[in-house]
């Protein structure tokens, strides 16, 4: 394909079915596709945060902090909203993360483990993909890149991993009670609103510009 400034570059082409035909698209780096994505919905929670609620809805005080009326439908609205924005971004900052581990397997790799009797097995990269992530984060990466990340850069680990629980939590929601409402839920989410989600991109950015110096820069250059 050729640029409108004369530049080459071989892409591939999705289509997208719309009302008169298709719109061809170019197929983007799925790695920065979910973290611009998951930047977006943070960004759009903040955004919403800091608007702060229509003035139909008049807060009570105590002392200086400012309460909304949960039965109001706007207030109602606009916390849905955060929650939403929030969740996804979460999610899809994991996506990326996991995917730019994956794609940093080669496809020769022997991945050394032992099986269920505890003898000397190697893996693949087809079942080297479906180890946990947690594994692949603080062993397999570790062996392909012979690094000790946990070692050298706990902090990171310990972030990217804290944000795969939280991940996990929203994506396999479980119940400690049979009540439709019930505290283990609002728990869940309690916690992820008292995130500072940005501290966990930073992590993320740390862990890709480590392991693949140079390659955001390039994709924010390039694309």
């Amino acid at each position: 394909m050729q640029y409108a400034n004369g530049e080459r570059r071989f892409v591939i082409l999705l289509p997208v079915k719309v009302e008169n035909g298709f719109i061809q698209g170019i197929f983007p780096d799925p790695v920065l596709l979910y973290l611009e994505t998951a930047e977006k919905m943070l960004l759009t929670s903040q955004v919403i945060i800091q608007r702060g609620f229509p003035d139909s809805v008049t807060p009570t005080l105590d002392g200086e902090t400012r309460i909304y009326d949960a039965t109001s439908d706007a207030t109602s609205g606009i916390f849905n909203s955060i929650l939403q924005y929030r969740i996804c971004s979460i999610i899809m900052l994991h996506a990326a993360v996991e995917a730019f581990i994956n794609e940093l397997i080669p496809d020769d790799i022997s991945y050394p483990t032992t099986d269920k009797e505890g003898n000397p097995a190697y893996l693949g990269k087809e079942k080297v993909f479906w180890l946990p992530f947690v594994e692949k984060l603080k062993k397999v990466i570790p062996y392909v890149k012979n690094i000790d990340l946990v070692g050298l850069y706990p902090d990171i680990v310990d972030k990217i991993d804290f944000i795969s629980q939280i991940r996990n939590g929203f994506v396999h929601l479980k119940s400690e009670s049979s009540e439709v409402l019930n505290q283990s839920h609002s728990t869940t989410f309690y916690e992820m609103l008292k995130l500072n989600l940005e501290m966990y991109f930073e992590s993320v950015h740390d862990l890709i510009n480590l392991l693949k110096p140079g390659y955001l820069k390039y994709h924010q250059d390039s694309g």
